[in-house]
C-alpha cells in the first residue's frame, strides 16, 4: 500500500519493520499470553525479538526488488500487472 502511494521502496521498508517489527511485536503479546500463558509482565518485551528480524526480513527484500528494479524486471512486472 506504501509503495503504490509512494513509489518509494525505502519507505516501504520502513512500513516493514514498523508493521511487523513493532505493531506484530505488539499484537503478539496479548495472543502469547492467551494461547501460550507467558506471563510476560511488560506489553514491549517482545519488540527486541521481532525488529532485528524484520529490519533483517525487509533488507532482504529491499534488496531483491532493487536487483529487479535495476535488471529491468521490475517494469515488466508492473507492466503485466497493468
Amino acid at each position: 500500500m506504501i509503495y503504490r502511494k509512494t513509489h518509494n521502496l525505502y519507505l516501504v521498508f520502513l512500513g516493514e519493520v514498523i508493521g511487523t517489527g513493532i505493531l506484530g511485536a505488539l499484537t503478539s503479546y496479548p495472543l502469547m499470553k492467551i494461547f501460550y500463558g507467558l506471563d510476560v509482565h511488560k506489553w514491549y518485551y517482545f519488540v527486541p525479538y521481532y525488529t532485528p528480524a524484520a529490519i533483517v526480513d525487509a533488507g532482504m527484500g529491499l534488496a531483491v526488488v532493487l536487483i529487479f528494479q535495476k535488471t529491468g524486471l521490475l517494469k515488466r512486472m508492473h507492466a503485466s500487472l497493468d
